[in-house]
């Protein structure tokens, strides 16, 4: 079973990731600092693609999210394994515009999309 890889082997690894401004790529920020690790090489791509590719190719790690992994890893032999909190947390929001344009078909959504929200908060 694959297991994390070690301090040493982060720090002779690169990762690869999106531009600066990615939260992926700030969560990878945080799990070498959670290593001690702050010198590493970071590797940007404008395209998925082009970043699984380089990991099948063995160039280096990603982060990215389980469910874009699951859809590829027919496609590259990719693998992944979990991460722990708080890296793998990340702030996720609806964004729309004011609420006074609001259709009431959108105005339903927030609705259901806020008991939702309200649903899993008070199961954890």
């Amino acid at each position: 079973m694959p297991t994390m890889p070690t301090t040493e082997e982060l720090l002779a690894s690169a990762f690869l990731a999106f531009r600066q401004g990615c939260s992926y790529r700030q969560r990878i920020e945080l799990l070498l600092a959670s290593y001690g690790v702050n010198a590493v090489r970071i590797f940007e791509f404008g395209t998925l693609d082009a970043m699984l590719g380089c990991v099948s190719a063995g160039m280096g790690y990603a982060m990215l999210p389980l469910a874009t992994v699951k859809a590829h890893q027919h496609r590259f032999g990719i693998h992944y394994l979990e991460l722990s909190k708080p890296i793998s947390d990340v702030d996720t929001y609806f964004v729309t515009t004011d609420p006074d344009t609001w259709t009431p078909a959108l105005a339903r959504f927030v609705d259901t999309l806020r008991e939702a929200v309200i649903m899993v908060e008070t199961q954890y």
